[in-house]
């Protein structure tokens, strides 16, 4: 079931020890014995879509985040709420006393927005819609990577799987299922997620886990990076 945002209550999620090797443990979030899964709010995206240079199989979307935008309140209530259950749980780190969380929330100095990544391997895709007259149609991995688009909003179904917990640093773990593209208008579609779509992400999560744990934490519990190279499509220059 795909959730809206405003219905989910925190208060009911569950952590669930999933994985562990010598570098990591996952806690799995569950939420009322199923998976967190829901969809956004209609936001602006940078269409500098930019395939990461490990495969062209990857690439990166960054998605404006405003400070009253649903999904902002979201992750920043999400992450108090994570940050609560590690403290009630000091058996997950080696170390209570210097904990460090890295927000999935990013910022330049402009704006704060999320980076989230787009997959197509033999084992799972990011599937993108776009909208066609009055239809919705699916629209090809490739040519979304390639082309650059009018439409300049998109609304999103993501997955909450879990936390990753290496040494005594936390990061959230999101998945990005579904992607549709819209114009500048007022209607909003709702999406679902088949059965199938809910397999195979295994190799997403070790992806993830490898690109995204390399912490360099600050001395504090929680703390949002600061982007502000030229790399980044949401910079100052390009948001003028």
């Amino acid at each position: 079931m795909v959730l809206k945002i405003k219905d989910i209550n925190l208060n009911k999620l569950q952590f669930i020890f999933a994985k562990t090797n010598k570098n990591y443990n996952i806690y799995k979030i569950e939420y009322m014995d199923t998976e967190l899964v829901f969809q956004t709010e209609k936001m602006k995206y940078s269409n500098d879509v930019r395939p990461t240079e490990n495969t062209s199989a990857y690439a990166d979307l960054y998605v404006y985040l405003t400070e009253q935008n649903e999904l902002n309140l979201f992750f920043y209530a999400l992450e108090d709420k994570i940050i609560d259950m590690a403290n009630e749980h000091p058996e997950w780190f080696n170390d209570n006393d210097n904990l460090n969380f890295k927000s999935i929330i990013r910022k330049n100095q402009t704006t704060e927005y999320i980076k989230l990544k787009l997959v197509k391997n033999e084992t799972y895709e990011t599937k993108i819609y776009r909208k066609k007259n009055s239809s919705i149609v699916e629209y090809p991995f490739s040519e979304f990577v390639k082309n650059k688009y009018n439409d300049k909003y998109v609304r999103l179904v993501l997955e909450v799987f879990g936390i990753c917990i290496q040494d005594n640093h936390l990061s959230l773990i999101v998945i990005l299922h579904k992607i549709l593209l819209q114009p500048d208008e007022k209607k909003n579609y709702d999406f679902d997620l088949s059965d199938d779509e809910k397999k195979n992400k295994q190799e997403y999560i070790q992806d993830f886990i490898d690109t995204n744990t390399d912490i360099k934490p600050k001395k504090i519990n929680k703390y949002i990076e600061d982007e502000n190279s030229t790399e980044n499509p949401l910079s100052e220059e390009k948001n003028k």
